[in-house]
């Protein structure tokens, strides 16, 4: 199941770069602001300049002059076809500490072993508290920002 927010054109404007002389930059708000006092001033004018109320993401795109849409255009799933290839970006779930053994795959160690079952083994060689980069601890596995292109 995906949540698609409903997005609201904030303006658009003429793309001045060599090569892109035909296009023209559309930007798009979603995400309503939980709180007006943490929205910048500068940001808060450009919201009401619009009639628009402050919110949490903006984004601009590059489309050509025949996609231009009005201010205020309300754009969610309705405005996409069946068979229209999309690119979605979203947040992935937050799975709080894991171990390595499900983080990174470890296999464990075998038999005759005690308490050391689940464990990585050796991080590192140097002082303790200087563990080497790159090595596959176990931390937190945060929500991060994904994205899917061609769905």
């Amino acid at each position: 199941m995906v949540e698609i927010a409903d997005n609201f054109v904030m303006g658009c404007s003429p793309v001045f770069r060599e090569g892109s002389a035909n296009y023209r930059s559309l930007k798009l708000a979603a995400f309503d602001a939980p709180l007006i006092e943490d929205v910048p001033l500068v940001k808060q004018k450009e919201f009401f300049s619009v009639g628009m109320y402050p919110k949490e993401a903006v984004h601009e795109f590059l489309i050509t002059p025949d996609c231009e849409l009005p201010i205020n255009y309300k754009l969610d799933i309705s405005h996409f076809f069946v068979g229209q290839f999309l690119d979605v970006r979203g947040i992935s779930i937050d799975r709080g500490f894991q171990g390595v053994m499900r983080r990174w795959g470890y296999k464990g160690q075998g038999f005759g072993r005690t308490k050391t079952h689940r464990r990585p083994g050796s991080i590192s060689t140097k002082r303790a508290g200087q563990g080497s980069k790159r090595v596959k601890n176990s931390p937190d596995i945060w929500a991060i920002g994904r994205a899917s292109q061609n769905l």
